[in-house]
């Protein structure tokens, strides 16, 4: 953790800049349970099957179909999109990331996420991964659900199969003040979701593989100096 205390403000608040530690993510193909039968091996990597329905509309069960809906389209039995979700490291605990906010500030009137850097550490995905959305949400929240309190922070540009590299989040304005304002009036503690969505089509790649990121918070906290 990176700490550093900005100059004394005019109306007698300072700042203090830290980074929190990485909060790491997976994000596999294994949720979207596509049908092992709709695989197609004949070509090299496999691809998923296209499968004929243009004479009923309608396409035949599939063992194992649970996992994804499939619908009639264009003739072809279509795989609907799939939405995929992760938790985000563990619970994350603001003040113990910074002993100096109880040390050196006697009020905190903000706690604000500044920047949001992202490392994708391991891909081996055979498809195209769509954008990351990042979510935070109370520590007793389980899943992304608004009634839990949880909310947008930011989200990651889209990946292509099997790519890494680093890159800088787009935070979500009204997530970002919803989480200062939870931050300052209700708990330090929250933790993280990461969501993305799978859509797949006949003939494209079959899904394969995993994906493994790591996220860095910038964080500036406004308050008064301890006397």
């Amino acid at each position: 953790m990176a700490l550093g205390l900005c100059a004394l403000g005019c109306d007698g608040t300072t700042s203090i800049s830290f980074v929190t530690s990485t909060q790491r993510f997976e994000l596999s193909t294994m949720s979207v349970g596509l049908p092992t039968e709709l695989r197609d091996d004949t070509s090299t990597p496999a691809t998923v099957r296209s499968v004929d329905c243009a004479a009923t509309g309608v396409c035949p069960p599939t063992e194992g179909s649970v996992g994804v809906a499939l619908a009639c389209e264009g003739g072809v039995c279509d795989p609907a999109p799939k939405t995929v979700d992760a938790p985000v490291g563990d619970v994350v605990d603001f003040e113990a990331m910074s002993m100096d906010l109880r040390d050196i500030l006697s009020t905190i009137d903000s706690i604000e996420i500044t920047s949001a850097e992202y490392q994708i550490e391991l891909n081996t995905l055979t498809i195209d991964l769509m954008e990351i959305e990042v979510y935070w949400g109370p520590e007793g929240a389980t899943a992304i659900d608004p009634a839990s309190g949880v909310f947008m922070l930011g989200v990651m540009p889209p990946t292509a199969a099997g790519a890494t590299g680093t890159g800088e989040m787009a935070l979500d304005a009204d997530g970002n003040a919803a989480l200062s304002d939870y931050l300052v009036g209700t708990s330090r503690r929250v933790r993280f979701f990461a969501r993305t969505r799978i859509d797949l089509a006949p003939g494209g790649p079959f899904p394969e593989g995993s994906i493994t990121a790591g996220c860095v918070l910038s964080v500036r906290a406004v308050g008064r100096i301890a006397k």
